[in-house]
C-alpha cells in the first residue's frame, strides 16, 4: 500500500497523504456499509477492516470497548489505475479544473495533493500565491 489514499465515499472524494490518517478519520461504521471505494496512489484496491480494541479505564478497573479502521491490501498487483484516473478526472471536473482533466495519473494525483484532508501547510499551488506569504 502506497501513499497517497483515495477514499471514495459515496460520491465524495477524500484525499489522504498518510495511510494512518485516513484509518483514523474513516469512521467504521461508514465501512461497515461496504459502499466505499478505496485506492492507494498505484491504483491498489483497499479494504477497509474494522477491528476491536479494549481500553482500561479507571485504573484498568473498567474497560472500553471501541472499533478502528484499518486499510488492507485488496490486491497485490494494482488493477483498479483506470478507475483511480477515472475518479479523478470526476473529482477535478467537478471542482472546475478542467485544465487537468488530460493529465496523466500520476499528474492528477500530485495535483490532488493540494486537496488532501492532511496536506502540509505548503502545497504547490501555495507557492506562487502572494497571499499565501501575508
Amino acid at each position: 500500500m502506497k501513499a497517497p489514499i483515495f477514499y471514495d465515499d459515496a460520491g465524495d472524494l477524500l484525499i489522504f497523504n498518510s495511510v494512518s490518517y485516513a484509518e483514523s478519520y474513516v469512521e467504521a461504521i461508514d465501512v461497515k456499509s461496504e459502499r466505499d471505494k478505496i485506492y492507494d496512489s498505484e491504483g491498489r484496491k483497499l479494504n477497509a477492516i474494522v477491528k476491536t480494541k479494549k481500553k482500561p479505564m479507571f485504573f484498568g478497573l473498567f474497560h472500553i470497548e471501541y472499533e478502528y479502521v484499518e486499510f488492507k491490501d485488496a490486491e497485490a498487483v494494482p488493477t483498479h489505475a483506470t478507475a483511480l484516473e477515472n475518479r479523478l478526472i470526476i473529482f477535478f471536473n467537478a471542482i472546475g479544473r478542467h485544465e487537468l482533466l488530460e493529465l496523466p495519473l500520476s499528474e492528477l494525483i500530485r495535483e490532488s495533493l493540494n486537496y488532501a484532508l492532511d496536506k502540509p501547510k505548503t502545497m504547490t499551488h501555495e507557492k506562487n500565491d502572494p497571499r499565501a506569504n501575508q
